[in-house]
């Protein structure tokens, strides 16, 4: 079967909300990507790579107390906002369920955060600063994104996401001015997420009438169970992606945590264009189940990969000067953006091969695998001192990206076998 883009046409204009919400969610997650990057250049020069790269590490520990909190519901319930959307009941059993949890986890993490911050001494130097970046969490405290995509509402996702993350990007080039300050940017992120938040739930409780109570510890056992798998792969997932600026601060330094963010950016840029790709045509090719498109959607995204990743290797001496204003060895960069090809190839087999197919078991495996991957070539590392360089974590991070590649493309072509 041949591609027809006239049939992707037609799918889009029989769809309209569906088109409406994916151009509300697409807009939002370039938004995201690209906020950080317009504070990047100029919160280096203000704190000095070091203490920026302290803000950054401080993120990194808020995101992953954000996995423990957000625990899978946002993708898991909002199959169940979908399905009720009609029973208000229904609805505010789910949504109180959820808030219930994620409150309660909340609060047993808080309790185990500062215990370790004051009590243990842990990030002694900038206690203040991981003091407040720990509210951080408050972006999955407290917006139910699972409610309003499983009403297929993304408007409100976007348009309170982008309002509260440009209030706080304004406050930070007005409040940020010397290295001194470097505390209160999760002061400002987080108030930002706090007032979004709040509006979310206001829309919630009070415009939609989703009236609140404590759910039964059994209702709340049964949401528990189902967001448990996707939990524990989002935890997986977590270690290969972040891991690395924790271990970065400790055996390098502080200043090349930067150096790697900077990659991971520019490596999540690169990517976007074929996520986003990969989501309009997951309808199609979970319907159609087409290996030849697939064979040929592959080869076309390995091509615009390598030219869009050549374009960023050109500009890569304007946009180090641009974001980091002092000159740099570029070759790790360089290095790193061999990345987004294996990444950008990966996330395509991922959901439009296994989970398209079905295969999903597999999806959860290629996340093992990776995991394991990572963590053998870091302990390594570590065995024969060899962690003492940002290049050492730099191919760390390539080559696991490429083993996850492999063992995808391994599973892919065992498809077209049969």
């Amino acid at each position: 079967m041949k591609f027809n883009l006239d049939k992707i046409k037609c799918f889009l204009k029989g769809n309209k909300v569906y088109v409406t919400n994916f151009k509300y969610l697409s807009l939002l997650e370039i938004f995201i990507l690209v906020m950080p990057l317009l504070t990047y250049p100029y919160l280096v020069r203000v704190l000095g790579k070091e203490l920026y790269g302290w803000v950054l590490i401080s993120q990194i520990v808020a995101s992953y107390i954000s996995i423990f909190i957000s625990f899978g519901f946002n993708e898991v319930t909002t199959r169940f906002i979908s399905i009720h959307r009609h029973d208000r009941n229904k609805l505010a059993e789910v949504v109180n369920s959820v808030l219930v949890v994620r409150m309660g986890v909340f609060f047993i993490s808080g309790v185990i955060f500062y215990t370790l911050l004051y009590k243990f001494n842990i990030y002694s130097d900038h206690t203040i600063l991981f003091s407040f970046a720990f509210f951080l969490v408050a972006d999955e405290l407290l917006f139910p994104k699972y409610y309003f995509l499983g009403l297929e509402r993304m408007k409100w996702i976007t348009l309170i996401n982008v309002v509260t993350r440009i209030f706080s990007v304004i406050l930070i080039f007005i409040l940020v001015n010397k290295p001194d300050d470097y505390y209160i940017i999760p002061i400002l992120t987080s108030t930002g997420f706090i007032i979004g938040g709040l509006f979310a739930l206001y829309i919630v409780y009070v415009k939609d009438r989703i009236g609140f109570y404590l759910p039964k510890s059994e209702i709340i056992w049964l949401y528990v169970k189902d967001a448990f798998p996707l939990f524990s792969t989002n935890l997986f997932a977590s270690i290969k992606d972040k891991v690395s600026y924790l271990l970065l601060g400790n055996f390098v330094s502080v200043s090349d945590v930067v150096l790697y963010d900077l990659g991971i950016k520019l490596m999540n840029l690169v990517v976007k264009p074929v996520t986003t790709f990969s989501v309009v045509l997951f309808p199609r090719i979970a319907i159609e189940r087409n290996l030849g498109l697939i064979k040929k959607i592959i080869f076309k995204v390995f091509y615009f990969l390598v030219l869009l990743t050549f374009g960023v290797n050109v500009l890569l001496p304007l946009i180090a000067d641009l974001m980091l204003g002092t000159e740099i060895d570029l070759m790790g960069l360089r290095i790193f953006l061999f990345a987004p090809i294996f990444l950008g190839l990966s996330s395509f087999v991922g959901s439009n091969v296994l989970i398209a197919f079905g295969k999903n078991k597999y999806m959860f495996y290629s996340i093992i695998f990776t995991t394991v991957v990572y963590l053998s070539l870091t302990g390594f590392a570590y065995l024969f001192n060899m962690l003492d360089s940002l290049m050492v974590f730099i191919l760390i991070t390539v080559t696991t990206y490429f083993a996850e590649l492999i063992y995808r493309l391994y599973v892919y072509f065992n498809l077209t076998r049969r």
